[in-house]
């Protein structure tokens, strides 16, 4: 029996739809233009800031909206539905570390991501000075920050109760605390007037379990980590075996992938 409702199914970029070596699977991009033909919404949650999702996904995978860094940027259908950003306080207070700990520190906006101590090459643009959010960038809508290596017991004390951070194996992010991958999930579902047994999250590291914990259908990729598997519904194919598509096909067209 064909579905009444249509499932609004969230996709994790990197290590689930997307990797940086391999790029977007073309199956991938296929099976998300079949969802949507059939009536589904799909859209990306990522800790990436709006800036910061790769050109390659905004230009060749049909979406419906974003939620991004970490759910302090939720849009849909061209609307921003939430939005919260770093304070000029804040900002100076990270500039300022940063910079006299020399480390290196990406600060990711809406519409522009800045970097601390680059590496000789980088793309991003770069900040010298706590002033420079003042003086050059007024206007920056700084959402999220990703630093590399292990914050320090410092950087906790510097962040305190404000913000909040997941740790990834070569690097960490922070956020304003009050976001979350799946309080964006709840913006959307809400302002479409569906449950969030209408919604399919599928993704592979630890700052995905809230999302995946909220969704109707919680699906993990092949190599996702451990605590990740052990909160999902089922399991799909790696990003590089194109498991988006996999889970897709199975769970939203229906249709037989004897491997998931």
């Amino acid at each position: 029996m064909r579905r009444q409702k249509p499932y609004v199914i969230f996709l994790d970029i990197d290590g689930t739809l997307y990797t940086t070596e391999a790029g977007i699977p073309q199956e991938n991009i296929d099976a998300i233009h079949q969802v949507r033909q059939e009536g589904h919404m799909v859209l990306v949650n990522t800790g990436r800031s709006y800036a910061n999702i790769p050109v390659s996904i905004m230009e060749s995978v049909p979406l419906d909206g974003a939620v991004s860094a970490l759910g302090s940027d939720v849009r849909i259908g061209g609307e921003q539905l939430h939005s919260c950003i770093f304070s000029p306080d804040q900002l100076y207070m990270i500039t300022e570390y940063f910079l006299s700990e020399k480390r290196y520190c990406v600060l990711e906006g809406e519409e522009e991501v800045f970097v601390i101590n680059p590496r000789k090459v980088d793309s991003k643009v770069p900040i010298s000075s706590p002033d420079d959010f003042v003086t050059l960038y007024p206007n920056a809508r700084i959402n999220i920050l990703a630093a590399r290596g292990v914050v320090t017991d410092r950087e906790k004390e510097l962040f305190g109760d404000d913000f909040f951070h997941y740790q990834h194996d070569r690097y960490y992010e922070c956020a304003l605390r009050g976001n979350s991958k799946s309080r964006g999930m709840e913006m959307i579902m809400n302002h479409l007037g569906l449950t969030r047994q209408d919604s399919i999250a599928i993704g592979d590291s630890l700052n995905d379990v809230d999302m995946l914990q909220y969704a109707g259908l919680s699906i993990a990729m092949e190599d996702a980590h451990d605590k990740v598997k052990e909160v999902c519904d089922a399991i799909t194919y790696t990003a590089e075996q194109a498991g988006v598509a996999a889970a897709l096909r199975k769970y939203v067209l229906e249709k037989e992938y004897s491997y998931i």
